[in-house]
């Protein structure tokens, strides 16, 4: 009897031990799987994260090579100063709990060298997250180690590649060959205009100035030789084979032809919503000025399988003196009022003309002995001018041809040959007087004659209308070790 209650009092124990042992154990497991298990939803959350961050840096590595304006400002910034893709609603990833947040920090102060450091994180956070959630919210989600899952950051180096060297209209006369002079000109840098004037003459190749010439305020760059013997140089300095940072811009004819199209047309940029361009939108104001530029609307050219409109030389020059001098443009029972007249003058130089002799003349001649210019004027042709070019009155002009630029004509009295003169061909002046201006040539620049040069920088009246000018960076190049993975605390404070 007491034997058999024995019995049975080992076996409740030793069913309560086993009992005991898989109860154990099963919590064991359970324990187990539930450590594993928030491991791997942190493990996945911290994959979660780094995903985020990858593509907060592929997004601001594609902007940087994309947007120039964007590229433009990281490369002004200063040494110490950040720029940031701030966490938003642009930044979030579906599903209401993750976004990343950039900084680019430059290495240095200001040049073309250095470095650029782009540091992106990404985050998985506990709250839910909207187009609502302010960045200021974000930003403090991102700091929260309660609300924040999982953060990652990496970084990558590189270098914004730049072609924010000097352009071709910074200088007084740039030529893609040699520049030469014989005569008696005599050469000068006007630093008036601009507090910088211009940088004074680039030659690809040589430069040649054999007479008696006098230099003042004007440096020569030639990526070959100089020769200047005999001439007085006048705080200038010459520098041959200087090594090549400037190219040639080269002519978008079809670009040039297609504006003016729309100035024909008031449509955009001549349609009043850019500032400081023509507004033509209006249709007695587009009325009045193609009937004073000889109605170019009726004047078609079909040039790579498309018409385009023109306008012939001496109607442009009437155009240019009606609208300078505020000659009423006037149509048939209507005339514009003074202040379509005063907004006509103020914008005339950023107006578009695409000028040529006539249909099957692609050329440009101007036979009067002062021929009047104003705003972009653009040839296919070769540009003659028999007389004196100059402004309209309070104006400046730029002269853009394909092919040769020959200025023959003499200047008189208070007269000048003024302007900017460009040409993918070769640019000649012949005939004496005053110039001043700037002379942008593919191919050699030759003076002659007598009478003095004073390189003045007309080109920033026209901004992105001159050839090269509307495009200058290239955009961030990353090191080839690529991106490595950082701690949060590398991320560049605020």
């Amino acid at each position: 009897m007491n034997r058999g209650i024995a019995r049975q009092g080992f076996a409740l124990i030793t069913a309560v031990v086993i009992s005991a042992a898989i109860l154990a154990t099963i919590v064991g497991i359970a324990t187990l799987t539930v450590r594993e298990t928030r491991v791997q939803a942190e493990q996945n959350a911290s994959d979660q994260a780094l995903a985020v961050a990858e593509r907060g840096l592929a997004d601001v590595v594609s902007r940087l090579r994309t947007d120039q304006a964007l590229a433009t400002t990281v490369i002004g910034l200063g040494d110490n100063v950040h720029w940031e893709l701030t966490p938003s609603s642009g930044t979030m990833s579906p599903g209401g709990h993750a976004f990343y947040w950039v900084k680019v920090v430059p290495q240095g102060a200001p040049n073309p060298n250095r470095n650029y450091e782009i540091y992106a994180a990404g985050f998985i956070v506990r709250p839910v997250i909207s187009s609502s959630t302010t960045s200021s919210q974000l930003k403090a989600l991102a700091a929260s180690p309660t609300n924040t899952i999982a953060r990652r950051v990496v970084q990558v180096t590189g270098t914004m590649v730049s072609s924010l060297g000097p352009s071709a209209f910074d200088y007084g006369m740039f030529t893609g060959t040699s520049f030469s002079m014989v005569g008696s000109k005599d050469l000068a840098n006007v630093t008036t205009v601009t507090t910088a004037g211009t940088s004074g003459i680039y030659a690809t190749q040589d430069i040649t100035m054999t007479s008696n010439h006098t230099v003042t305020d004007l440096n020569l760059y030639a990526e070959h030789a100089i020769d200047v013997g005999g001439v007085t140089m006048v705080n200038s300095i010459s520098y041959p084979h200087y090594p090549s940072t400037t190219t040639f811009p080269t002519l978008d004819l079809e670009k040039y032809m297609d504006l003016f199209d729309a100035f024909v047309a008031g449509t955009a940029p001549f349609d009043g919503n850019t500032a400081d361009y023509p507004d033509l939108s209006n249709a007695l104001v587009r009325s009045a000025v193609l009937t004073a530029l000889g109605n170019p609307q009726n004047n078609k050219v079909t040039v790579g399988g498309q018409v385009h409109h023109f306008v012939t030389p001496a109607s442009l020059s009437s155009y240019a003196d009606q609208v300078a001098l505020s000659i009423p443009l006037s149509i048939p029972a209507s005339s514009l009022s003074s202040v379509q007249m005063i907004a006509l003058k103020r914008t005339l130089s950023k107006s578009v003309f695409y000028v040529r002799n006539s249909v099957g003349d692609p050329d440009a001649k101007w036979q009067s002995d002062r021929a009047n210019l104003a705003g972009v004027i653009v040839c296919a042709g070769n540009v003659t001018f028999t007389g004196c070019p100059d402004f309209a009155s309070g104006q400046v002009a730029a002269v853009l041809a394909q092919g040769n630029i020959d200025i023959a004509g003499s200047t008189s009295g208070n007269t000048a040959a003024r302007g900017i003169f460009y040409s993918e061909g070769e640019v000649k002046y012949t005939g004496s007087g005053w110039f001043e201006g700037q002379i942008i040539s593919q191919d050699t620049v030759r003076f002659t004659g007598s009478g003095n040069v004073s390189f003045t920088d007309y080109s920033t009246t026209f901004g992105d209308l001159l050839p090269g000018e509307e495009a200058v960076v290239n955009g961030f190049s990353q090191n080839s070790s690529g991106w490595t993975e950082k701690a949060w605390g590398d991320f560049p404070a605020s």
